[in-house]
C-alpha cells in the first residue's frame, strides 16, 4: 500500500448497484384514534372572545381559542 492510497472498510462502496433497492421496515398496524368530544364545536367563538375580553381574559382577535378559555365559558354560561 503506497501513502496515497485509501483502505476503505469492505461495507464502504464507492459503487452502488443500479438494481439496489432500499426498503424501509413496515411499521405494524395502528389502529386509528378514537375521535374525542371537542369542547369547541358547540360554542360560538365570537361570544366567547367578548366574554373572555369583558372578563379581562387575553384573547386573540383570530385562531384557536384555548381551551381553558373555552371551559371557563361553559362554567360562567351553564354549559
Amino acid at each position: 500500500m503506497t501513502s496515497t492510497s485509501i483502505d476503505y472498510a469492505p461495507w464502504m462502496s464507492t459503487n452502488v448497484s443500479s438494481e439496489m433497492t432500499v426498503v424501509a421496515p413496515v411499521p405494524e398496524s395502528v389502529p386509528a384514534p378514537e375521535p374525542t368530544t371537542s369542547t369547541t364545536s358547540s360554542v360560538d367563538s365570537r361570544k366567547v372572545r367578548a366574554w373572555a375580553i369583558s372578563q379581562g381574559i387575553p384573547v386573540g382577535k383570530r385562531g384557536r381559542i384555548k381551551p381553558d378559555v373555552i371551559a371557563r365559558y361553559n362554567e360562567a354560561h351553564g354549559a
